[in-house]
């Protein structure tokens, strides 16, 4: 049985409802909806609080089921991952000629190939004037 079905059942038991006990432990219903229907999950110290209004050990309460916990744990290695791959994308377009490299691969995908073609040799033309080859000094 899952937290929030357990709690569901308890509540009910208690003879509660979900406003009621929102009250009582100073949170909204949809918090407790919320973790009813197992969108939430409530943390440690609010188990506790939710335990003694309703008047049962936490200790009953936390015989969570291996689902969920699998559930948690994927989800946190998820969010591991898409942070890294945050970080990693955030550290490579702070770099502005790389975003300017990324401009310029996205507009010669958009040419046929006889254009990608021509830009390919406007780009050499260009490397051959020194203007455009040297290094800027700042002014």
């Amino acid at each position: 049985m899952t937290i929030g079905e357990q709690l569901k059942k308890r509540r009910l038991e208690a003879k509660l409802t979900q406003k009621e006990l929102g009250e009582k432990l100073g949170i909204t219903q949809q918090q407790i909806a919320q973790y009813e229907s197992g969108k939430r999950i409530p943390k440690t110290e609010t188990i506790i609080k939710i335990a003694e209004a309703l008047g049962f050990d936490y200790y009953d309460f936390l015989e969570v089921d291996i689902e969920t916990v699998k559930k948690v744990t994927y989800l946190k290695k998820e969010l591991e991952s898409l942070n890294h791959v945050q970080k990693e994308l955030e550290e490579y377009f702070a770099d502005d000629t790389k975003n300017l490299d990324l401009e310029i691969l996205q507009n010669f995908r958009k040419l046929n190939k006889s254009g990608q073609k021509e830009a390919a040799k406007r780009v050499q033309e260009l490397t051959e004037i020194p203007r455009y080859t040297q290094e800027e000094t700042a002014i």
